[in-house]
């Protein structure tokens, strides 16, 4: 069978308000999302996407259903999922962090046909240490700094076209430390943590035999949550998402496409082509030098191995990747950096 998908999104800072426009086929849609951008975590929220198949689409995804990173984009969209599964992803490196790696797991399951639960764990080791020394200069040890995201999912089909989901996560920031007990550094001894909530809706029509339009929505950190420390406070990201999907069928090939936007072109049901492009609102800083938008195309790869098929195992394995350039965040090329890479691991138990 063969698959057509719109989804788009578009978030803006939030001293800007702004409309998003993508098209595919004839089909067309309008969206628009209001966000609060602050640092922290900025890396992990908005400099890298998880999800392979997210980066290659354009990095929209909150009408498109996502496997194990789903509930990230819109925490309804995993009581669309037909059955369970687990989920690894993998991205590196990160701009002059050339050792800096981007790691994920997820698993969820479907409890009856209308309702899925789930955890995810998304995180980031710079392997950047830094070293602690006394006043000899004699190295005592190191230590790192370690953030992650764990996020619990619930999600539920209460009508016949709506589903709705919540996330409850738990950001914790602080270090990984390797020095002796003895020694006291107060700085790298300071953690925190915060548990922002998110919402999230999804409708869903169905057209004819195979075709479904679908829209979305997504509310991240609905209660303003912060990481507070002994100094200072830094605020989460807090931003409002809509979108729209489109899937048509015909053999044998499908497509989806995004805004942000992007495009899957899918053969035999195993191998997928990606391709996308989003525009993004940058934080300027107040400097000339520094860019106010970032633009980019992206592209990708997947491959789904539907084990039933052809034996008595009830799984299909699926691998997405993408390999693309790190956009600069300034007017002038100064450093060349290498493209980062994402790759997933993930597999759908059938029937379950």
């Amino acid at each position: 069978m063969g698959d057509s998908k719109v989804n788009q999104e578009f978030r803006i800072n939030s001293s800007f308000k702004g409309i998003g426009f993508a098209w595919m086929l004839f089909l067309s849609f309008v969206t628009s999302a209001s966000a609060q951008y602050h640092e922290a975590l900025y890396e992990m929220y908005f400099v890298r996407q998880p999800s392979a198949r997210v980066e290659a689409m354009g990095r929209g995804s909150v009408a498109l259903n996502q496997y194990g990173y789903s509930s990230l984009y819109n925490p309804a969209l995993p009581a669309n999922e037909t059955a369970s599964g687990i989920d690894f992803g993998h991205s590196g490196p990160m701009y002059m962090l050339k050792n800096a790696e981007f790691f994920f797991f997820s698993g969820y399951y479907k409890i009856t046909p209308k309702i899925v639960c789930g955890i995810s764990n998304y995180r980031i080791y710079y392997n950047n240490d830094e070293q602690v020394v006394d006043p000899e200069g004699n190295v005592l040890g190191s230590f790192e700094r370690v953030p992650y995201i764990t996020t619990f999912s619930f999600a539920a089909n209460v009508f016949p076209h709506l589903y709705v989901g919540m996330n409850i996560n738990r950001v914790w920031d602080g270090f990984r430390k390797n020095v002796p007990k003895s020694v006291h550094i107060p700085y790298i001894e300071e953690e925190s943590k915060a548990y922002p909530m998110d919402i999230g809706a999804l409708y869903k029509m169905t057209i004819g035999v195979d075709d479904c339009l679908q829209f979305g929505a997504n509310f991240a950190n609905i209660a303003r949550s912060e990481l507070k420390y002994k100094n200072g406070i830094d605020k989460l990201p807090q931003f409002f998402s809509v979108g729209s999907s489109y899937q048509a069928s015909w053999n044998p090939v499908k497509i989806h496409s995004e805004f942000m936007t992007g495009i899957e072109l899918t053969g035999m049901e195993i191998i997928s082509i990606r391709a996308g492009y989003y525009r993004q609102r940058l934080d300027d800083l107040g400097s000339a030098e520094n860019l106010d938008v970032m633009n980019s195309r992206t592209w990708g790869l997947g491959l789904q191995l539907p084990f039933w098929a052809f034996t008595s195992v009830p799984i299909v394995i699926r691998v997405d990747y993408a390999s693309l350039p790190q956009q600069r965040y300034t007017h002038e090329d100064i450093f060349e950096f290498k493209n980062f890479r994402t790759i997933n691991i993930g597999m759908t138990f059938v029937g379950h």
